[in-house]
């Protein structure tokens, strides 16, 4: 099947490191600790004790919340260049949410206090936080209204988007999300039962806009941007 349309824009996500001077980006690394985490392990987890903020080096990771019910939400999918831990600068006290690496990943550290005071250093960084805050706080919002208020078929297809967006590689055929998940995964991330996950995914399938099992393929971003909650 011939693919349909171009890489889905990217939202959510803004590369620090490549958007600061060469002068901070060497600081910022001289003052870190690199930590390797394996795929399916966590960074942290939420109500865990929080101290430091992550910026992504190499890997694939994703942030979840769990509410008193037991059920969990989606915040973000992350990759290279990303920060995350910016919500409990705040708190300062405990993890808002859990970590999670869906591939092998490696990220440099930095606690609290060492970020007070490489702000002071540094001012840019401030401002590249500022503008990382900014654009995940959209992403956040899109998020939280697609899984509030979206249908099964909404909320799955703009997951896909989002996956795609983040992890996405496009090939003759389409677009292809270069991680395997199970449709139990991927319907809880989108916020649905298995059984409407599976339903929503033939239907997909049927529609000739979407390909593959583990990997999935999108052969049609635009028809597929129709259907999501946009």
């Amino acid at each position: 099947m011939a693919f349909t349309g171009s890489t889905p824009r990217r939202a959510g996500n803004w590369d620090l490191l490549s958007n600061l001077s060469p002068d901070c980006a060497a600081a910022l690394q001289s003052r870190c600790k690199q930590r390797d985490v394996s795929a399916g392990k966590t960074l942290w987890s939420q109500g865990s004790p929080a101290d430091y903020i992550a910026i992504i080096l190499t890997g694939k990771m994703m942030s979840l919340y769990e509410a008193r019910n037991g059920r969990c939400g989606t915040i973000g999918f992350w990759g290279a260049g990303d920060i995350i831990g910016l919500g409990d600068i705040g708190e300062r006290h405990k993890r808002q949410n859990t970590a999670r690496c869906l591939a092998s990943s490696s990220v440099l550290t930095l606690s609290f206090e060492q970020l007070d005071q490489f702000i002071i250093d540094f001012p840019e960084f401030a401002l590249a936080l500022a503008k990382a805050l900014s654009v995940r706080l959209n992403w956040v919002t899109r998020l939280a209204l697609v899984l509030e208020a979206g249908s099964a078929m909404e909320r799955i297809c703009t997951v896909l988007l989002a996956l795609a967006e983040r992890y996405g590689e496009q090939q003759a055929d389409g677009i292809h999300i270069n991680i395997n998940l199970t449709q139990e995964q991927l319907a809880a991330i989108a916020g649905v039962t298995r059984q409407f996950a599976h339903s929503t995914l033939k239907t997909l399938r049927e529609k000739g806009v979407l390909t593959g099992n583990r990997e999935l393929i999108l052969t049609d971003i635009p028809t597929i941007e129709l259907l999501a909650f946009y």
